[in-house]
């Protein structure tokens, strides 16, 4: 079913693929993002980059591995 699914020709939809970065704001520093090279990435037509800041990170990194490991 997948397979049928993501057929191009019967079923025509846009790939999109995605990359998340988490900065504390100390660290966050928006020239440096700038700078990254992306001309090598096979789908770099159709990649987005989410970035995420704030000033509890450790806080929040911590408190997903715990659910995580909640769920196993």
């Amino acid at each position: 079913m997948v397979e049928r699914f993501q057929n191009l020709v019967d079923r025509p939809h846009k790939r999109i693929f995605g990359a998340a970065a988490l900065f504390s704001s100390d660290s966050y520093n928006p020239d440096k993002i700038a700078k990254v090279d992306i001309s090598n990435h096979p789908e770099k037509e159709n990649l987005k980059l989410l970035i995420i800041t704030g000033d509890d990170m450790m806080d929040l990194v911590h408190n997903l591995y715990r659910r995580a490991a909640d769920e196993a």
